[in-house]
């Protein structure tokens, strides 16, 4: 995991600890690994540092940009538009995702009416 060793140095034998990381230290890490679009990790940092919005969004965005992207290419339309239904779902959670939701919901009409 994401831990920090710390040694202690004495006059004998070196002792290791290990320090439990913080919220804000798993935080960080997601935010980071979002901005390098591996929203699948970020998700399980923002799980264990509590931030139930920012998994949220995380797992929406590798919905919409991995796995989208698989289910159009072999023609799995009425899994893509589950798909959308779900990170739609997960992006109304966060609140302040009005316009990204809305847009979920336009690219599942969509691939319907292909269907249709």
């Amino acid at each position: 995991g994401l831990c920090d060793k710390i040694k202690i140095l004495e006059d004998g034998p070196t002792l290791g600890f290990v320090k439990e990381t913080s919220a804000e230290e798993w935080r960080a890490r997601g935010k980071n690994l979002m901005e390098n679009k591996l929203y699948a990790l970020a998700a399980q940092c923002f799980r264990k540092s509590g931030d139930c919005d920012f998994e949220n969004k995380a797992v929406a965005m590798k919905l919409l940009t991995h796995n989208g992207p698989i289910l159009r290419r072999e023609g799995k339309h009425h899994l893509l538009i589950e798909l959308f239904i779900e990170a739609a779902g997960r992006l109304f959670k966060c609140g302040n995702e009005e316009l990204r939701v809305a847009d979920c919901f336009h690219q599942s009409a969509l691939e319907f009416q292909k269907l249709g």
